[in-house]
């Protein structure tokens, strides 16, 4: 498929007769009404959908939409030609032929210079997504929620519980003497400046 980045250019640039078909209520029903027709999965009216979007937008030509179909949908050239000829009929007529031949001009001219460009992804046809090995998944390790936040370049302390002494008899307490401290110490002349007289 495209890039999205391309995709965005095209859409950008796209008259207001295309993207009114391309939004249109009418468009949808006449889709959902082909794909009754010709009692097709949801995979290939997805296909259809996305095929007559890019037909519409220029992607495609007139000549290659058939052949495209065809190979989307995985069906015969018969049925792949009444479809397009549905969608011609009852969806692309509503667009003036002018307008849909410069759309095309307009998308396969930015295409050509897209593909010019060097690109950072490659653009992946759908057709390649099948020959790709499927990756194997791992699960994410979350790591537990109490680990202790460490710095690069910290050392990592054991923190053992605290223990209090145990005393081992109540004899060696010794009561220490209850000695009353003046409010008044360590004030300039020895009062508090803050403290009422007691008198």
């Amino acid at each position: 498929m495209y890039q999205k980045e391309f995709l965005k250019i095209i859409y950008t640039a796209l008259p207001d007769e295309i993207s009114d078909v391309i939004a249109s209520e009418e468009t949808l029903n006449s889709l959902l009404k082909i794909e009754d027709d010709y009692k097709l999965s949801k995979e290939q009216r997805d296909s259809v959908l996305l095929e007559t979007t890019i037909r519409i937008i220029g992607l495609t030509s007139k000549t290659k939409f058939q052949e495209k179909l065809e190979k989307e949908l995985k069906i015969n050239a018969v049925i792949a030609g009444k479809i397009a000829n549905d969608i011609a009929t009852v969806i692309l007529s509503r667009i003036p032929e002018k307008i849909l031949a410069n759309q095309e001009e307009y998308a396969q001219a930015k295409l050509k210079e897209w593909q010019s460009k060097p690109q950072t992804q490659p653009i992946i046809e759908t057709s390649d997504l099948e020959s790709l090995s499927p990756t194997k998944t791992t699960e994410l390790e979350v790591p537990p929620a109490n680990l202790p936040m460490v710095e690069p370049g910290e050392i990592v302390h054991d923190s053992k519980p605290f223990v209090p002494p145990i005393q081992t008899s109540v004899q060696n307490q010794q009561p220490k003497p209850n000695i009353p401290t003046t409010p008044q110490t360590g004030y300039p002349g020895g009062k508090d400046p803050y403290r009422e007289p007691l008198e």
